[in-house]
């Protein structure tokens, strides 16, 4: 979206089209903090969380993370990619190769969010098992 123009300038094509609710539904989007980089993550209903090269509009990777994300989010570092999933964990995927380096277990229900310290060391997360969960993220990669 342009915002001086308000035009689309893109459209990506995240699973088949189907109607609201359906497994490929897309739950969650996000831009790194980094204004010099040139990709994109999303997560769908169906699991997959995948990174995107934005001028392009083609996928870099697609994995299959859980049963479904509920939320992703960029590391600071620009290197690591954390989604939050229905089956109660983390997953962290390296952006550059989109494989699965870590996971971030505990929960017994469905991740609601999650949120990176400033630092990037840490991780807490919300869950609809009434629980908050805090993971050192350095010890675990």
């Amino acid at each position: 979206w342009n915002s001086t123009s308000g035009k689309v300038v893109g459209t990506l094509l995240c699973g088949a089209r189907e109607e609201e609710n359906s497994s490929s539904s897309v739950e969650c989007a996000i831009f790194p903090r980094d204004k010099s980089t040139t990709y994109c993550v999303t997560g769908t209903l169906d699991g997959i969380v995948t990174v995107w090269d934005t001028p392009t509009q083609i996928s870099r990777h697609a994995c299959k993370v859980g049963d479904g994300v509920s939320k992703v989010d960029v590391h600071k570092d620009g290197n690591l990619v954390f989604a939050s999933t229905l089956d109660g964990a983390v997953k962290c995927l390296d952006l550059r190769t989109g494989n699965a380096v870590m996971e971030l277990s505990g929960h017994s229900a469905t991740v609601l969010d999650f949120s990176l310290s400033s630092s990037g060391s840490h991780l807490v997360t919300s869950s609809d098992d009434g629980t908050c969960r805090i993971y050192n993220v350095r010890e675990n990669s």
